[in-house]
């Protein structure tokens, strides 16, 4: 990790570096991907497939079978299983409370209503580059159960030739009966358009790298949820070995992954260094780790922990950690986060397994205006009207105003008519 005092310049440079990762020609590459799927189907699905995943897909092999996640489910280990029960419990039950509800309410011109309705199909993508992310179908599936959606279709890239064990068992606890073994942009192509074997969806969600993001964002707009990252604001009263647990299990990602330390205290980062250096040796993926620390480990020395938090609103992380003394009086004060861990028992790694709160998290800055995944990416709002014949004669002299204004004779004269009788 490389250590830099806090200046708005140097600031803004790390800030940048969260997009300047981003592969160039990125954008034409997935819109020729997206393009190749919508119209080639299952044939360029299987080109891809052998093209970035190294699997070739037999005939049939593109769908997985309900009995072989069932199969998956039931050779997991009982403790496992109990596992993934806890995790799905929590973050079902926390979910729950997010649903967004309708209304209607009476005027003298009539009823009017705002409703609240499901989607009825949503894909989700489940990344398996460098680990397959149960956590994150999981966080997704509960998510998409609490609004009320009908059917879930999970999608994942094969490795070895079939997707992996805990990802298909986890489908199979959600209710997942639809799935099929392709991922990337590829895979998202194939669920927003449809392919022979692949039956379309009203919306892809889940992580996964840049160009499954840029996938989801061509086909069917929306942000992205990137690259991990975290940023630590930290002073003298918090524990070196904590905080460096916190930054070694998000760099562990292998990833393009930003790993932030904000502190004022010198004698932290030492202590934080030396942690780091100890703890990693005991990691089995401890060179992934080590490469993201080396790119993307940053340690910033401020004036105060107000600057820390300063620092923090400007850069926007997915995850910010406060391991300070007012820990939650400054989290409080929070604008800008994907999701705020308060206090030094908060483990990052806690609320990313199952602690209720959704870990699919806007990344590189956009929690400046975006939201983590929740119910209501789930439902769709529609607005009923009905008024009665007296309530649009009351309301047109002022509506037909505004059309002329407008210039739209048209519809001036559509209010001013006598409507609702025969």
């Amino acid at each position: 990790m490389t250590t830099r005092p806090a200046d708005r310049l140097e600031l803004a440079r790390i800030c940048a570096d969260r997009t300047a990762g981003f592969p160039r020609g990125a954008l034409l590459s997935v819109l020729r991907i997206v393009a190749d799927v919508r119209r080639g189907g299952d044939r360029a699905l299987a080109r891809f497939t052998r093209r970035f995943d190294g699997v070739v897909l037999r005939k049939g092999a593109l769908s997985v079978s309900p009995a072989a996640m069932r199969k998956a489910w039931k050779g997991m280990p009982p403790p496992d299983r109990a596992a993934m029960r806890t995790a799905w419990r929590n973050i079902l039950s926390f979910h729950r409370r997010q649903a967004p509800r309708g209304y209607a309410v009476r005027t003298p011109w009539g009823r009017l209503e705002h409703t609240v309705r499901p989607l009825s199909r949503v894909g989700i993508h489940v990344p398996a580059g460098s680990a397959p992310l149960v956590s994150s179908f999981l966080m997704c599936a509960a998510a998409a159960r609490a609004a009320g959606v009908r059917d879930l279709v999970m999608i994942s890239a094969p490795r070895g030739g079939r997707i992996a064990a805990p990802i298909l068992a986890g489908a199979w606890l959600a209710g997942v009966r639809e799935a099929y073994a392709v991922g990337g942009a590829h895979g998202v192509a194939a669920l927003v358009f449809g392919t022979e074997t692949v039956r379309k969806v009203d919306k892809v969600v889940g992580p996964g790298n840049i160009y499954t993001q840029l996938a989801k964002v061509v086909t069917q707009g929306g942000g992205l949820e990137g690259a991990s990252e975290i940023l630590v604001v930290a002073d003298d009263s918090a524990s070196p070995a904590a905080v460096a647990a916190d930054l070694l299990a998000q760099a562990e990602h292998a990833g393009e992954n930003p790993v932030v330390l904000a502190t004022p205290s010198r004698r932290l980062v030492l202590a934080v260094l030396a942690e780091v250096n100890r703890r990693i040796r005991g990691l089995p993926r401890a060179r992934e780790a080590a490469v993201s620390l080396s790119a993307f480990g940053t340690v910033v020395i401020t004036r105060s922990v107000a600057e820390a938090m300063e620092i923090a609103d400007a850069w926007a992380p997915e995850h910010l950690s406060i391991n300070a003394r007012g820990a939650a009086r400054l989290a409080a004060r929070v604008r800008n986060a994907g999701t705020v861990l308060v206090g030094p028992a908060s483990a990052v790694a806690a609320a990313d397994y199952g602690a209720g709160p959704n870990h699919v998290l806007p990344t590189s800055g956009t929690a400046r205006y975006a939201s983590g995944l929740g119910v209501r990416d789930f439902t769709r709002t529609m607005n009923v009207t009905e008024l009665t014949p007296g309530g649009l004669r009351r309301l047109a002299p002022a509506l037909a105003r505004l059309a002329r204004m407008e210039g739209l004779e048209g519809h001036a004269r559509s209010v001013e008519m006598e409507r609702g009788r025969r």
